[in-house]
Order: structure tokens, then C-alpha cells, then sequence
């Protein structure tokens, strides 16, 4: 908690930042450029290529900004990329979801250095491939070996500053590890050599034909969108299909109802206490929804009889981690959540089922699904008994600690429902789903 609280206070610290650098590059930029025309133009374009933006990940969003600041650089330097970048963080404001002025300052700080420091190293590596383009109009120095040394140098310097500063930011509001957030965002980053080439086709369109011809970018740009809302519908897509299966479930057994995401909620926040990356909090998630979709052959009356099991029953039962893993198994982007959902019944001390798998055997996916599962089936309303109370379960959790549950897991999910409002989830077949309330911000 105490790091979590200095993680927190240092967001302002680096937000100032980022307004005091934005600020004065942008002061810099409008009183060192002569073409004020094109300087309002690429700020307009810059403004204009934030609309319809794409998530890359929640809280990240991707354009079309860099194909604009990237041509801006090589046709202004970074006097005209700068004014770019500012309007272009204006223009997204709106859509920010929280923490607007923090964001807004951040971005703008972000941004402009981005392009400062790209229009900079362009400019140093090919001055006369930089001079010829800008003041002759010749675009021949662009196929030259300084000149494609300056356009790689060029493209690495924006993207590697960019995304750098945005995994810290990032970093810093979630406590994810840098490294695993910038592992999240590689499909971007794989996006920006073509961002460059539009660029470079844009130079040439303006230089070389006309600067109405750049309208003819149009298609291209289209394309490189296409890319972007591709990443999201891919990701939705896998959504919308979990969900599905999980709705198998939800409609065989009322008592169910709700309780797919409610492991999953808690799974997910163990697992960001316990340092995973984006990537692998996805994982975890789509275990937990599905840990129990086995359960599908299960027989309707075993699943709701209001008294103990009978020994076929409970071995029938027993078989729905390993028919889970059989459902799933030619679902290409389950792979990694496969070993949660087949080993979520085993326990620390052998006893569990369907390989008996011991300790550190057993995959730390799985026994994190282990202690939330087991909490909220006891914290929900089922056939044969009422909800217990938040406290009574958490005392149950932690007296099998070391047995059933790996203790590091419990610990950690000590620290996480101490930051949540849990309360028992009264459900029947017939009555609503109770939300969970949070206790911090998502």
C-alpha cells in the first residue's frame, strides 16, 4: 500500500512535467517557425487524425497522429511537428475517461518532446537532405544512404520516446511493471514503419506533385486505421466469445449466475497484486470465466440437489475440469489459460483433483482461480445453503491456508479485498445479480 500511495503522488510530478515541457516547446516551436500557414495546417491535421481512435488496451489509445507528426517532421523539422503533437492532445481530451487534466498534461509533455527530439535527430544525421527538402523542394536526398539512415533514426526515435513515456505513465497509474506494459503495446509499435511510409508518401504527394495531392493519402490512411480497430475487434471479439461460453453455464444453473465474473474480477486484481503484465491479467481472466464451463455435461439435477452428493454424483462432478480443457482445446488464444481451468480443483497438499497435483506443480494460474472460486461459492447463495458472511469465508480461507491454498495467493488476496466492498451475493434462479462496489478506481 505505501507503494502503491507513492506510485500515486508521483503521477502530478510527472504530469508538471509534462505541461512545463509542452508549454515551452511549444512556445519555442511558434516563435521559431516562418510559415505560419503550415504551421496552422498540420495543427489542424493533427487535431483532425485523433477522431475515430482505436483502443490498443484499456486506458491506451492509438490513431492516425503519427503519420501527421511524422510528415511534419520531415517537411518542417521539429518546429512544425511540435504544434502537431499539442493539437493533436487537445483534440483527444474529450475522450479521456478520467484524470483529464493529469492526462492532457502528461500527453502534451509526451508528445511534443516525441516530435522535438525525431525532428532533431532528422535534422543532425541529413542536414542537407533536410535543407534540400525543405527550402528546394527536392525529395531526390530522401533515397540517399544519409537520407534513409535519417528517416530509420528518425521513425526510432519518435516511436521509442513515445511509447516509452506512455508504458511509464502507464506504469505508474496501474503499478504494472514497465516492461510488461510495453510488451502489451508491441502490435502498435509493429504499426509504426507503416505510419512512416504514409508519411514519406505524403512528402512526396506535397513536394513532388501538389499539396492538394496528399488528398490521395486518404486510402492509405484508411488501411492503416483498418489496422487499428482491427486490434480492438480482434480483442472484443475474443470477449464476446468467452462470454458466450460462460453464458452456457449461467443458463443451465441460476445459482451460477454471476459468479463467472465474479472470480474473475478477483483473479485479476490478485494478479495485478501479485506484478503480472497486462497480457498475462488477460489470461488470468479468461481462466476464471471459464473454470467452470466443464460443468456443461453436468447433469442439472446433480448440480442443484439440495443435500451432500452421493459418490457418483461427486465423481461426476469431478470430470468438468477435463471436460473444460477438451471444449477449449482448438481455441488458438486460450493456450495459456488452459492450465488454470484444468488444475483449479487440485491443492497445495495433494488432495485435489483431476492429477492430484502438489505445490509448486500445480500452475500459479490455477491457484489463484483456487482461492477466489472457493471464496465465492462460499460468499453465494447455492442449492443447498444460504451465503456466508465475508468474514467467516476469509477465516475458512485462511485456516486451509498451506493445505488447500497456497498461502502466498491468500496473502495476496488479504491485501486485494482489503481495497474492495464485498458483499454476499444473495442469488437464486430467480433473483437479480448483486454487484460487487469497488473501493478504488478502475
Amino acid at each position: 500500500m505505501r507503494a502503491e500511495r507513492r506510485r500515486r503522488r508521483l503521477l502530478p510530478a510527472v504530469a508538471a512535467a509534462g505541461l512545463v515541457v509542452g508549454v515551452a516547446l511549444i512556445w519555442w516551436s511558434v516563435r521559431t517557425v516562418d510559415d505560419h500557414v503550415a504551421l496552422v495546417s498540420f495543427a489542424l491535421a493533427g487535431a483532425l487524425s485523433q477522431f475515430l481512435p482505436a483502443h490498443a488496451r484499456p486506458g491506451l489509445l492509438l490513431s492516425l497522429t503519427n503519420v501527421v507528426a511524422f510528415t511534419a517532421v520531415l517537411l518542417g523539422g521539429p518546429e512544425l511537428a511540435i504544434p502537431v503533437a499539442a493539437a493533436a492532445v487537445a483534440a483527444a481530451a474529450p475522450s479521456y475517461p478520467s484524470q483529464r487534466v493529469l492526462r492532457v498534461a502528461f500527453n502534451l509533455g509526451q508528445f511534443t518532446l516525441a516530435g522535438a527530439l525525431a525532428g532533431f535527430a532528422y535534422e543532425a544525421i541529413a542536414p542537407a537532405v533536410a535543407h534540400d527538402l525543405l527550402v528546394a523542394g527536392q525529395i531526390s536526398g530522401l533515397t540517399s544512404a544519409r537520407g534513409l539512415a535519417a528517416l530509420l533514426v528518425t521513425g526510432v526515435t519518435f516511436t521509442a520516446v513515445n511509447f516509452s513515456l506512455v508504458a511509464l505513465a502507464v506504469s505508474l497509474h496501474s503499478g504494472e511493471r514497465f516492461r510488461g506494459v510495453v510488451r502489451s503495446m508491441v502490435p502498435a509499435i509493429a504499426l509504426q514503419p507503416l505510419y512512416l511510409a504514409l508519411s514519406i508518401l505524403a512528402v512526396v504527394l506535397i513536394v513532388d506533385v501538389h499539396p492538394a495531392a496528399v488528398i490521395l493519402l486518404v486510402v492509405p490512411a484508411i488501411v492503416a486505421r483498418t489496422g487499428l480497430v482491427a486490434l480492438q475487434r480482434e480483442a472484443e471479439a475474443y470477449d464476446q466469445l468467452v462470454l458466450a461460453l460462460v453464458k452456457l453455464i449461467e443458463v443451465k444453473d441460476g445459482y451460477t449466475r454471476g459468479h463467472a465474473e465474479r472470480v474473475a474480477l478477483l483473479a485479476v486484481e490478485v494478479a495485478g497484486e501479485l506484478g503480472y503484465d497486462f497480457e498475462a491479467r488477460r489470461t488470468t481472466r479468461y481462466a476464471a470465466l471459464l473454470h467452470d464451463v466443464g460443468k456443461i455435461v453436468v447433469p442439472l439435477q446433480i448440480l442443484r440437489k439440495p443435500a451432500a452428493l452421493e459418490d457418483h454424483e461427486y465423481r461426476r462432478v469431478m470430470t468438468h475440469p477435463e471436460v473444460g480443457l477438451d471444449l477449449l482445446a482448438d481455441i488458438d488464444f486460450l493456450a495459456d489459460a488452459r492450465p488454470g481451468i484444468l488444475s483449479h480443483h487440485e491443492r497445495i497438499d495433494g488432495r485435489g483433483y483431476p492429477h492430484g497435483l502438489r505445490g509448486d506443480d500445480i500452475p500459479e494460474l490455477a491457484r489463484i482461480i483456487t482461492v477466489v472460486d472457493a471464496f465465492d461459492a462460499m460468499t453465494s447463495t447455492r442449492a443447498y445453503r444460504r451465503a456466508l458472511e465475508v468474514d467467516t469465508a476469509v477465516g475458512r480461507i485462511h485456516s486451509a491456508a498451506g493445505t488447500q491454498f497456497d498461502a502466498r495467493i491468500v496473502a495476496a488476496f488479504d491485501r486485494v479485498l482489503g481495497r474492495l466492498s464485498w458483499l454476499p451475493t444473495q442469488l437464486g434462479p430467480d433473483i437479480d445479480l448483486t454487484m460487487v462496489e469497488h473501493g478504488v478506481d478502475a
